[in-house]
């Protein structure tokens, strides 16, 4: 994400650029429902989903700062169905 880019209630969020990472380019994720500056400047927004998040077969989310978090096993769909 570029940190100078304005950020406005309606602005549609795609994946991509495509060719830049393993990930396909220019799949809707969702829209921006609401945009927040707080006093620090630093912007949120809230975003509703282009899809249910029932129908994803795989998600990658992305965090900048906090904890590193350690590894864990894939989880395989498969072996849950067998249960």
């Amino acid at each position: 994400l570029n940190p100078g880019a304005e950020v406005k209630a309606g602005d549609r969020l795609i994946t991509g650029p495509g060719g830049s990472t393993s990930f396909v380019g220019n799949l809707a994720v969702g829209a921006v429902a609401a945009v927040r500056v707080s006093a620090d400047g630093t912007v949120r927004a809230d975003v509703t989903a282009a899809t249910s998040p029932t129908r994803l077969d795989l998600v990658g989310v992305i965090l900048v700062g906090g904890e590193p978090v350690t590894s864990r096993p894939a989880l395989d769909p498969s072996a849950q169905a067998q249960r």
